[in-house]
């Protein structure tokens, strides 16, 4: 089989594997990783194509690629994932179904989309009945056209338009075993968390963190460019085990605890599969100490993946095997493509013809229909009156469907805000609320000794001067909304030497989430001051 160019082609780095795939092997011949000319694309759309093809153009040239044919791996925050049920049903009335119902999936215009689909899974409800589990993928007509129009000056034909996050799964799956696992995927700017049950990816989310807030920090830290920070985070451990007040450590803080956070949605609503085993890919493998960092953060094993089942390197190729997972997405391009297609594809310069076929065989439908209609023409007339009657009416409130659209994508989101919410959420976050209350009521001869909190039960230790002084403050705690169980533990009294008598005493009581009118008010503004006047 003749090779295939795959490109994935980002706003920090372009990478190129030349590819043979077959159902026994997939073989790299060639991988390589470039630095995307400043300016040339953004967020997957490109800008400046004559500055990207004149650039690729000559890589290809320095690489000594000569396959024919390109797959296109696209990212971008422009294209549109949503999961849905459907029934099941064959390939082609599956890709009919899901056609027709793609506006009510994604509330844009239709017409400047190219809708495509993926079945992850077969499911069966509730009620006993078998639906598919699809991935439905809506990309930018004029993004995905542009790399068509890319494709014509490389001198290439299209093979397929991927999506990179469906290219990464179709390999992992085949790297990990049955049970329930997270894939961490480190991009450069990003990271995509993986969740699999049995094989099958149960749970996809992107974090906004990735390789590049490490080499940030190296730069800031030693004072060295972006091409000094990555080489060094190839030969020295600049990360260390655990957050020990290292600046490069600490800079991947906000990714662990992201990477915690969608672990820990997955296992709230999936108690009875925990996640057990980890895998690391992607931008990972050039930072070494990230396994072992993880490893100490996490509460199951953490692993790189060393090596990658079905690939094999070209003997011209010199990779280690571990390095493929740079390119997992350019290799996992080739199994099972989601394939953006526009109506009329280009490639190597050559129009497809289908399209034109199509209109001159539609043309010679419509004499001969015109010529079958004649004697029922009257007939016609009186149903086509009524069609256009009820097409009117279904204009009129054609606008509904957009609302509706937006309800339920809105209802997804806050549905995922709320679980990461319950998840993440602890009592603690309103100490300050309660703090600023409890300083706000308390007796003025209450002198508190120590505090002790923890998960919103808190544990006051103080003196005062009489009893009465305690019960005052006990009132004005169980007075504050959002505190409950308020109690006195224990409580002393003492004299000195001059007769002054002390009482020592210690409250526990709980608080939540509803202090309202105690809420510390933001400070008010005020002018600058005048010339020679201290503000």
């Amino acid at each position: 089989m003749a090779n295939i160019i795959t490109a994935h082609i980002g706003s920090t780095s372009i990478k190129v594997c030349e590819i043979s795939h077959s159902a026994k092997a997939t073989v790299i011949h060639r991988a390589f990783k470039l630095k995307t000319p400043e300016g040339v694309i953004e967020d997957g759309k490109i800008l400046d194509m004559e500055r990207l093809s004149a650039f690729m153009n000559a890589e290809f040239t320095k690489h000594a690629i000569t396959a024919k044919e390109i797959t296109f791996i696209l990212s971008s925050s422009k294209i549109a994932v949503k999961e849905v049920y459907t029934p099941v049903l064959k390939a082609a009335k599956l890709k009919e179904m899901i056609k027709v119902n793609a506006s009510d999936y994604f509330p844009v215009d239709i017409e400047d989309y190219i809708i495509t689909e993926k079945i992850i899974s077969q499911a069966v409800m509730e009620s006993g009945e078998k639906q598919l589990r699809v991935n439905v993928l809506a990309a930018p007509k004029d993004m995905v056209e542009a790399y068509y129009d890319l494709a014509e000056k490389l001198g290439l034909a299209v093979k397929n338009i991927e999506h990179h996050s469906n290219a990464t799964v179709s390999l992992l799956k085949k790297q990990i075993g049955e049970e329930t696992s997270v894939v961490i995927h480190v991009h450069d700017d990003s990271t995509t968390v993986n969740v699999f049950k049995s094989n099958i990816l149960e749970l996809q989310r992107t974090v906004p963190y990735g390789k590049n807030v490490v080499i940030q920090a190296l730069m800031e830290e030693r004072g060295m460019d972006e091409d000094e920070a990555e080489a060094l985070c190839l030969k020295e451990r600049m990360i260390h085990k655990s957050f020990d007040g290292d600046e490069v450590t600490e800079a991947l803080r906000y990714l662990i605890n992201s990477i915690v956070r969608v672990v820990d949605y997955y296992t709230s609503r999936n108690s009875d599969s925990p996640v057990e085993k980890a895998y690391l890919t992607g931008e990972s493998v050039n930072m070494l100490g990230l396994e072992e960092l993880f490893a100490n953060e996490f509460d199951f094993s953490v692993m790189q993946i060393m090596s990658f089942e079905g690939v094999a390197i070209g003997p011209d190729l010199i990779l280690e095997p571990r390095y493929v997972s740079l390119f997992i997405s350019c290799t996992g391009a080739v199994l099972e493509p989601v394939n953006f297609k526009p109506e009329k594809a280009t490639g190597a310069g050559r129009k497809d013809k289908s399209m034109q076929y199509l209109l001159i065989g539609a043309a010679a439908s419509l004499v001969l229909g015109a010529a079958l209609v004649a004697v029922p023409a009257i007939q016609n007339m009186s149903v086509k009156s009524d069609i256009e009657d009820m097409s009117e009416k279904i204009e009129a409130i054609k606008a509904v469907e957009i609302v509706v659209d937006e309800y339920y994508d809105s209802k997804d989101i806050l549905d995922d805000v709320k679980g990461f919410v319950d998840i993440s959420s602890n009592a603690n976050d309103y100490l300050l609320d309660f703090l600023y209350a409890l300083e706000k009521g308390q007796p003025s001869d209450v002198s508190i000794r120590s505090m002790s909190v923890q998960s919103g039960q808190v544990s006051i230790t103080a003196t005062t001067s009489t009893k009465q002084t305690i019960a005052k403050l006990i009132t004005q705690l169980k007075g504050m909304p959002g505190v409950t169980g308020v109690y006195v533990a224990s409580t002393t009294e003492s004299k000195d030497e001059y007769g002054v008598v002390t009482s020592a005493f210690s409250i526990v009581c709980r608080f939540g989430s509803k202090i309202e009118q105690y809420l510390i008010p933001e400070p008010e503004e005020t002018e600058n001051p005048k010339e020679g006047e201290v503000e």
